[in-house]
Parts: structure tokens; sequence; C-alpha cells
């Protein structure tokens, strides 16, 4: 979705959920950190990277405790950025370089969806998305209407 006129984009933030790592690592042109780990992001970008690590969960009410992350330029996601495509590219590798068959056992150490790359860009959403009135929230679990 557009910005509105006198709106600024916001910096947008890749994130590997289900690795972790201890120190910075350098991958392309991004350095790569984990979740815990927000020295020299100024207090806005710290403050959406522990929002973002909140949101994580591997199912129901298991937190992930640490993600790996790093700081984006502002995107239109609906153009093709060339930041993103050199994201598509280390994700690949690094879902080729965890998925490799443990010398023993012969299972993979991650499976390729273990090495999920997410982008988090906060753009403006339309408003039928966040609207109440859009939803069936006044539902109840068998569909009935409540009240």
């Amino acid at each position: 979705m557009t910005l509105r006129p006198g709106e600024v984009p916001g910096r947008a933030i890749a994130v590997f959920p289900f690795l972790k790592t201890s120190d910075p690592i350098s991958l392309g042109t991004f350095t790569f950190r984990s979740t815990d780990d927000t020295t020299g992001l100024d207090a806005e970008d710290s403050s959406h990277v522990r929002e973002i690590a909140d949101m994580l969960f591997l199912q129901d009410d298991l937190r992930i405790r640490s993600a790996t992350y790093t700081m984006l330029p502002a995107l239109d996601l609906d153009k093709t950025e060339p930041c993103v495509r050199e994201l598509e590219r280390i994700q690949a590798v690094v879902a080729f370089c965890y998925s490799q068959p443990h010398p023993t056992f012969g299972n993979p150490f991650l499976t390729f969806e273990d090495s999920s790359l997410a982008i988090f860009s906060p753009e403006p959403v339309p408003i039928f998305m966040a609207s109440r009135a859009s939803c069936d929230c006044d539902r109840t679990e068998d569909g009935t209407k409540a009240g």
C-alpha cells in the first residue's frame, strides 16, 4: 500500500525466526545479529526488533527466545528491491548449509523450512484488514451469530 502524503517509510527488518546466533555474522552486505543484541540501533529500531521477537512462536505457547535479524533500508514491498533479491540468495545458501545430512545419522540438521526468512516492514495497512466491521468477530465457534 502506498504511503500518504507526509508519511516516511520506516526501516524493514529481516528475521530468520528459527536460527540463533551469539555473535554478529556478516553475510553478503548484511550483518545478522541475535534479537537479544540491539547494539548500535536507535531506540525506535530497537523497540521494533523487540516487538518482532516477542511475536515469534514455535507453536501454540512455545515462544522462540532468540532469533537472527538484520536491519534493512525502507522497502517498497510492491517492487522487487535489490536487497530483497540478495536476501533470497542468502536464505537459499543458509537453507542449503543447514539441510546437509548429518554424516553419521543421515538426517538433516534443519529442514529447508526451518531456514525461513520473514521481512517485517512498517507500512500502512488497508482499513478493511484492521477494521472490526470487516470480520466476523461476532461469530461463535459453530459459525452462528453471537448475542
